[in-house]
């Protein structure tokens, strides 16, 4: 894993000015290819970049600005969540450090055929994951048949091509280009339950003069945090409060259906659950169970710089068949 951290410090200082387009594709539950959109990104230093999203009638922008503020400009409906935090995991794919402490986290080995050879592969073994399943922490062997977040390396090159997260979330890397010493994935697709949900191409890779006018917000941007925070599914797993676990139906059980819910949720700043969009399902018994329950759930307000705000986050429920 610090072998491969250099190849996506793409916040170094000492990186030259550069800008890249993206196209993206997105797909319904069914797995049907829906709209287009394109994805622009500028960096001119740590502090100085921007991102565009444009889908459709659609379009969001953030600047930061070298003062340290932020500003964003929108128009249309929102985006998805996954959409607007695909160049995160382009750019900054590896868990950080930081969020895994020694004493609570175990490091294991593992690993992927890819082809006639084996990739490399570590999974990140939270104690909570285990003692969830009545294990006794540190654990190395399969729980549940469920794989904690795993991060599979090309066997050749210190490069990230696989990314499996829980809840059947899974990152595929590929077609990577050299950039200033670096490795950029100018593929990237995520999929739940082998479901595509998205898949990312970069189309241009380039230099950017500093002085470029894409970096300047607009006089009409608004200054000033997010309006909607995007909250990993795993920080406000520990916010939930109020609420029962779906029941698994039992039509669903008898014809065997299983697998995972992924539901992109906004919750207010009073913890209770304002919009729900189903991104992925395995089917619509599941879902209608996921929806019923989910709406009624309640959080411990999100707090940014001290005050409550709006969240926008996803939501897992697995429905697991039992031998």
């Amino acid at each position: 894993m610090a072998a491969v951290a250099p190849v996506y410090d793409f916040t170094n200082p000492a990186l030259k000015p550069w800008r890249f387009k993206a196209s993206y594709q997105i797909y319904d539950q069914d797995g049907r290819a829906g709209e287009l959109g394109t994805y622009e990104y500028w960096w001119a230093s740590p502090l100085v970049y921007r991102s565009t999203w444009t889908r459709g009638s659609r379009t969001e922008s953030e600047w930061h600005t070298a003062d340290g503020r932020r500003f964003e400009a929108s128009s249309g409906d929102a985006l998805h969540l996954f959409e607007t935090e695909f160049p995160k995991e382009m750019l900054a794919p590896l868990p950080e450090a930081k969020d895994h402490d020694p004493k609570e986290t175990w490091l294991k080995r593992d690993t992927i055929a890819l082809g006639k050879t084996k990739a490399p592969c570590v999974e990140i073994i939270g104690k909570r994951f285990v003692e969830q399943r009545g294990a006794a922490f540190p654990y190395t062997e399969a729980l549940d048949n469920v794989k904690p977040p795993t991060y599979c390396f090309d066997p050749q090159e210190p490069i990230l091509i696989l990314k499996s997260l829980s809840a059947g979330v899974t990152e595929s890397y590929g077609n990577f280009i050299g950039m200033q010493e670096r490795d950029l994935p100018r593929s990237l697709v995520e999929a739940v339950n082998g479901r595509r949900i998205l898949a990312v191409t970069v189309n241009a890779i380039g230099g950017l003069d500093p002085a470029d006018p894409a970096l300047t917000p607009p006089a009409d941007a608004k200054a000033g945090d997010a309006l909607l925070a995007d909250v990993p599914v795993r920080v406000m797993n520990g916010q939930r409060i109020e609420g029962d676990n779906p029941t698994y139906p039992d039509e669903a059980k008898e014809s065997s259906l299983s697998g995972t819910v992924m539901i992109e949720a906004q919750i207010g700043k009073d913890g209770k659950i304002h919009g729900m969009q189903v991104i992925s399902s395995p089917g619509p018994l599941l879902t209608a169970s996921a929806l019923k329950t989910v709406g009624k759930w309640e959080y411990k307000p999100y707090l940014l710089n001290g005050e409550p705000v709006d969240v926008r986050t996803t939501i897992n429920v697995t429905y697991a068949l039992r031998p």
